[in-house]
């Protein structure tokens, strides 16, 4: 492989910048060298920028002044961001920055470099190197990272940047990994053409479902290059969902329909309405009676909370156009509980009970609980869910989602308190709750979704 990268592919593995989030690859921000870059950041003290900037002289030397557009020092700025956004120890961030830079260096293609020391950052170091990641990925299949590698692999070979002799094994790993990634890639095809059918049968409006149907056409793209080229709204999803089941030998289900599509529960007030006293009947007037003593009226029943669910157990969560979840008489109250009794637990990237857990799993945990609501895993999949709302829209059981790499995506998600207080499973400080005006949640701060009527 030539010794350059050509640095548009850093760019291309990114969907675009969010009009919320820094972006490490907007062209102002690649031109700072890591120095600029931490004395540029509104989310830290001078005192902290000092401590940043000591640790980065003392590691990168005379590194930390390289022009900010060489793809090492790109790659060093979102594992930094990555580590400041979940506030870890400096010098160890600073150190996981170097390592993704030396990786980058290495040919270990960008996205890998990064997610290698993010994930060494959570405690969930791969047991093999960024190296064998990066050039035996299908070995080492993993989904999330895939949409990447894929386009990665793709583009160089495409521009004729990989060795000749090495050509056909990487066109070998490149078909293999996308075979992987097609039991995914079905699903997201039927998700779009439930999203379609809903705009053809006047249940929701173009512009309701075009995020959406965006979002799954640049996954689906990543992953199967020229399938989504026309952009989200020409895409036939139902179509490519059809030819991955038959090639995956699996049944082919019938186009959606609107009307065969699961239903939300019918809305339940969050308050009870009393029933009216009825009229007092008119006395006589030829013979009127001396007023009856006044009768203590009985305590009102206190009101029975609606079942969170069905009979059959989790709901689905609601996707554009679709109706909001309904919500139950006193679910609030449920909510507290349920955030609260996971305060305190320490974080583990792809953990799921009270040794250890990450952002996705929290959030999903606690709408199940609540509301019996079942959330996809992985935080850019939740992205999906509900409408978007404005931050000022915000209301308790709202989630709010982060781009903590400052690359473009989404990485983080937390759910919204009330109070202006976020609750979120961080890599320092476990599951907690803070102020979603704090500075670091600011600058990663991407959108939000609210998926329940309240």
């Amino acid at each position: 492989m030539s010794r350059h990268f050509a640095f548009v592919f850093l760019v291309v593995i990114v969907h675009g910048p969010s009009a919320h989030a820094f972006n490490v690859l907007d062209k102002a921000a690649r031109q700072q060298n890591l120095i600029d870059y931490m004395a540029s950041r509104s989310d830290l003290t001078k005192a902290e920028k000092a401590t940043w900037e000591k640790a980065l002289r003392l590691v990168f030397g005379g590194q930390a002044l390289r022009p900010g557009d060489d793809e090492g020092i790109t790659a060093a700025k979102s594992v930094l961001s990555f580590g400041l956004f979940h506030r870890l120890d400096a010098m160890l961030v600073v150190q996981a920055a170097y390592d993704a830079k030396n990786d980058v260096y290495a040919w270990v293609p960008p996205p890998v470099a990064i997610k290698y020391q993010a994930l060494a950052l959570q405690g969930k170091k791969p047991k093999e190197s960024a190296r064998l990641l990066a050039f035996e990925f299908p070995k080492y299949f993993d989904e999330e990272l895939a949409p990447e590698m894929i386009q990665w692999w793709t583009e160089q070979l495409k521009s004729g940047k990989v060795n000749p002799d090495e050509e056909p094994r990487m066109r070998r790993q490149l078909a293999e990994t996308q075979k992987k990634m097609k039991p995914r890639l079905r699903q997201l095809a039927y998700e779009g053409a439930e999203l379609k059918a809903m705009v053809d049968h006047k249940r929701a409006k173009p512009q309701q479902v075009a995020a959406s149907l965006d979002d799954l056409a640049n996954e689906i793209e990543d992953s199967l290059p020229g399938q989504a080229a026309t952009g989200g709204g020409q895409l036939n999803y139902y179509d490519l969902y059809a030819r991955l089941s038959k090639e995956l030998g699996l049944k082919v289900e019938p186009p959606p329909e609107p009307e065969t599509m699961a239903q939300p529960e019918p809305e339940v007030a969050s308050e009870p309405e009393a029933e009216p006293e009825p009229p007092p009947k008119p006395e006589p007037r030829a013979q009127p009676k001396p007023e009856p003593k006044a009768q203590p009226k009985p305590e009102p029943k206190a009101a029975t909370p609606a079942a969170p669910a069905p009979a059959g157990g989790m709901r689905p969560p609601p996707m554009a156009g679709e109706r909001l979840c309904s919500v139950y008489n006193g679910w609030q109250s449920v909510w507290a509980g349920a955030v609260s009794k996971w305060i305190g637990t320490p974080y583990l990237f792809g953990g799921v009970d009270k040794k250890g857990i990450d952002c996705s799993a929290f959030s999903r945990e606690v709408f199940r609980d609540t509301v019996r609501v079942e959330l996809p895993r992985v935080s850019g999949d939740q992205f999906r869910t509900g409408i978007a709302i404005e931050k000022s829209q915000l209301k308790k059981g709202d989630l709010v989602f982060f781009d903590t790499l400052e690359r473009g995506r989404i990485t983080h998600v937390a759910v919204f308190d009330g109070e202006g207080l976020v609750a979120h499973a961080t890599s320092s400080r476990g599951v907690t709750k803070e102020k979603l005006e704090n500075r670091w949640l600011q600058r990663a701060y991407r959108g939000c979704r609210r998926l329940l009527q309240q």
